[in-house]
C-alpha cells in the first residue's frame, strides 16, 4: 500500500503502460475469479459506484497528480514570491489536456485540490459507459451494485472475533456476483433445472441450502439489535392470526409507537429471478418493492392491531425503502441508549454480510449435487429400515393387545381380573374394563421391550468367615 501511495503522488499518467503489470498482478492474485475487460473496469470502481474498490493506477494516477499540483501551487508561489497566476508548475497543462481527453465535455472541479472530485467525474463516466453497453441480467446487476447499501459488506472490518470475516469461498462468490463473473460450471440442480455459470439459479431456487440460514440470520440480527435497544421481542410468535395461523418473523413485546406493538417479516428475493428480472432491469430495487407489497397483502388482517413493517432485501444487496427506515430507527434508539454513533453502519454491514453468506451457501451447495443425492439416498435407506422395524413392532403389539382383549371379554375371571384388577359387576362396564386391561398390557410390553438385557447369573463365591484366633504369648 505504501508503494502504491508513492506511485499515486508521482507523475504516473505518462508512464501508465509501464505500470499495467502492477494491475495485472493484483487482478491475477487477489481473487480466484476470471475477469474480462468490462468486469475489471467495474471492479476497479469505488464501492459507491458499484465496484470492488480495487483501484487501478491508470485510473487514479492522473487525478492524484492534478489534485497534488493544485494543492501545492499556492505554497510554491509563496516560496518563490510569485503570484498565483504567474506560478506555473511543470506538466500541469499536459495533465489537464490528458484529463480532458479522458473525460470529454467535463468541467474542472470546484475544489481541484481534492482528489475525490476529480475521481468522481471519471468514475461516473465509466459507470455510465458500462450501463450503456450492458443488457439483460448484467444491466440489472450494475444498477443494483451502484445503490448505496449493496456494497456495505465491502466496508466491514474483516475480524473473526466480531464475526465479520468472510471465508475464501464466500468472498469469491460475493465478488463474482457483484461484477458478473462465472462462479462455476453448468450442472443440474437438485430441483431438476440447469444451474447457470453465473449462479443466478441458486439465488432463486426454492430448494437452495442458503435460503433458511440467511432468513434466520437476518431475523436474529434484528432481534439482537432490538434487545440491545431495550425493546424485548420474540421470533415467530404463534396465535396472532386465528383464521389461517400466519406467523410473522418477529413481534416486539412492548409498544413500538402509537401504543401498538411492532410486527416485522424479513425476506430476501433474487434480483435475477424470472418473475423479477423485467422490473430490476428498469429500476434497481424493484424486486424488494414487490416483495414488501406482497408482505403487506399477506398480513393485512394484523395491521389493524399491530404496526407491520416488511424488511425486504435482494440477493444483490439492495434494500427496500421500509427496511432502510426501520433499521435507521433501530440505530437511532441504540444511540439514545448510549451505543456507538456508528451503529447504523455496523448494523448495515452485518445485514449485508448475512445476505452474502446466504448467497454463497445457496450457490456452493448446488455444486456436487450427485454426491448429495447419493448421501441422501443412503440416509433414506437407513431410515426406511428403521421405519419398517418400528412398524412391524407396532403391528405385533396391536395383535397381542387385541388377543388379550378378546380373552378378557370371552372368558373373564370370576374373582380377580388380570394383574389383580377386580372383575366389573355390571355388563355396561365391559368396554372400560377391556380398555384398562389393554392399556396395562401395552405398558407391560413396552416396559419389557425397553428393559436392558439380563446379565447371566454368576454365583457369588462364599466369603470365608473371619476367625479371631487368640494371640499366643
Amino acid at each position: 500500500m505504501l508503494c502504491k501511495a508513492i506511485l499515486l503522488e508521482t507523475l504516473v499518467f505518462g508512464v501508465c503502460n509501464e505500470l499495467l503489470g502492477y494491475d495485472t498482478i493484483v487482478v491475477d492474485n487477489l481473487l480466484n475469479i476470471s475477469l474480462n475487460d468490462d468486469q475489471w473496469r467495474q471492479a476497479s470502481l469505488p464501492v459507491r459506484n458499484g465496484g470492488l474498490g480495487i483501484r487501478r493506477i491508470q485510473d487514479t494516477g492522473l487525478e492524484a497528480f492534478l489534485a497534488s499540483t493544485y494543492g501545492v501551487v499556492e505554497l510554491v508561489a509563496r516560496i518563490l514570491s510569485l503570484n498565483d497566476d504567474e506560478c506555473r508548475l511543470l506538466f500541469v497543462s499536459e495533465a489537464l489536456e490528458e484529463w480532458k481527453k479522458t473525460c470529454p465535455g467535463q468541467r474542472i472541479p470546484t475544489e481541484p485540490q481534492t482528489q475525490r472530485q476529480w475521481d468522481d467525474v471519471h468514475c461516473q463516466m465509466t459507470l455510465a459507459q458500462l450501463l450503456e453497453s450492458a443488457t439483460g441480467p448484467d444491466l440489472a446487476r450494475l444498477k443494483a451494485a451502484s445503490t448505496c447499501k449493496s456494497g456495505a459488506w465491502l466496508h466491514a472490518l474483516p475480524s473473526p472475533q466480531l464475526g465479520t470475516l468472510l471465508d475464501n469461498n464466500t468472498l469469491r462468490v460475493a465478488a463474482a456476483l457483484r461484477v458478473g463473473c462465472n462462479v462455476g460450471e453448468e450442472h443440474r440442480c437438485v430441483c431438476g433445472a440447469t444451474a447457470d455459470r453465473q449462479g443466478h439459479h441458486g439465488l432463486g431456487c426454492t430448494r437452495c441450502a442458503g435460503r433458511f440460514p440467511r432468513h434466520h440470520a437476518l431475523n436474529d440480527i434484528i432481534r439482537r439489535a432490538l434487545v440491545i435497544a431495550n425493546i424485548p421481542c420474540t421470533l415467530e410468535p404463534p396465535g396472532l392470526c386465528r383464521l389461517d395461523g400466519k406467523r410473522p418473523d418477529g413481534l416486539t413485546l412492548v409498544p413500538w409507537e402509537r401504543g401498538r406493538c411492532l410486527l416485522w417479516d424479513a425476506t430476501c428475493v433474487s434480483t435475477f429471478a424470472a418473475s423479477h428480472i423485467n422490473g430490476t432491469i428498469r429500476q434497481a430495487g424493484s424486486a424488494a418493492k414487490n416483495a414488501a407489497r406482497h408482505k403487506h397483502t399477506k398480513y393485512n388482517s394484523l395491521k389493524a392491531t399491530y404496526i407491520f413493517i416488511p424488511v425486504a432485501f435482494e440477493t444483490t444487496g439492495v434494500w427496500g425503502e421500509e427496511a432502510k427506515r426501520f433499521i435507521k430507527e433501530i440505530a437511532r434508539r441504540l444511540i439514545e441508549r448510549g451505543q456507538d454513533r456508528r451503529c447504523l453502519a455496523y448494523l448495515t454491514q452485518r445485514l449485508s454480510l448475512a445476505i452474502q453468506r446466504g448467497n454463497a451457501a445457496s450457490i456452493m451447495e448446488e455444486e456436487g449435487t450427485e454426491l448429495e443425492l447419493e448421501a441422501l439416498y443412503r440416509r433414506y435407506c437407513v431410515r426406511l429400515k428403521h421405519a419398517l422395524f418400528v412398524s412391524a413392532l407396532c403391528v405385533t403389539l396391536a395383535c397381542s393387545v387385541s388377543l388379550l382383549c378378546a380373552v378378557c371379554v370371552l372368558n373373564p375371571p370370576r374373582k380377580r381380573g388380570l394383574w389383580g384388577v377386580k372383575q366389573p359387576s355390571k355388563p355396561s362396564h365391559v368396554t372400560c374394563y377391556v380398555t384398562s386391561q389393554a392399556g396395562r398390557c401395552c405398558q407391560a410390553c413396552v416396559a419389557m421391550l425397553a428393559a436392558p438385557p439380563r446379565q447371566p447369573y454368576q454365583p457369588v463365591p462364599p466369603t470365608a468367615p473371619c476367625i479371631n484366633k487368640p494371640a499366643t504369648s
